[in-house]
């Protein structure tokens, strides 16, 4: 049996499914707070609950970290108009849907 074969065995998905309700799982893409600016300047709402949440969450990850990424092109000058709009543009949206995500701004917040 090879590595791959053995990975995907149904005992081991099982064995990681069952390790997975124990841990806490942390992602930071540095690419959804970007992702949520555009759609929500196309109209959409509940970005991260309705797109982002339900991926991640299927991917078992209970905690998302957030950070904002700004391009080069941006700096100095629109650098910090850029951070202030994207923490908007989050804050908005999980005001608008936190069926999945909520923020959390201490430990305690984190299930």
């Amino acid at each position: 049996m090879n590595l791959g074969s053995r990975l995907s065995s149904p005992a081991t998905l099982e064995t990681a499914q069952a390790l997975n309700q124990k841990l806490v799982v942390v992602d930071a893409h540095h690419d959804i707070a970007g992702d949520v600016v555009s759609r929500r300047r196309r109209g959409e709402r509940g970005v991260l609950s309705r797109h982002w949440g339900q991926k991640l969450r299927a991917g078992g990850v209970n905690v998302q970290l957030l950070p904002i990424f700004v391009e080069d092109a941006f700096l100095p000058e629109l650098g910090l108009r850029r951070i202030i709009e994207a923490a908007e543009a989050l804050l908005s949206d999980l005001g608008d849907d936190d069926s999945i995500m909520r923020p959390a701004t201490n430990i305690i917040d984190v299930e």
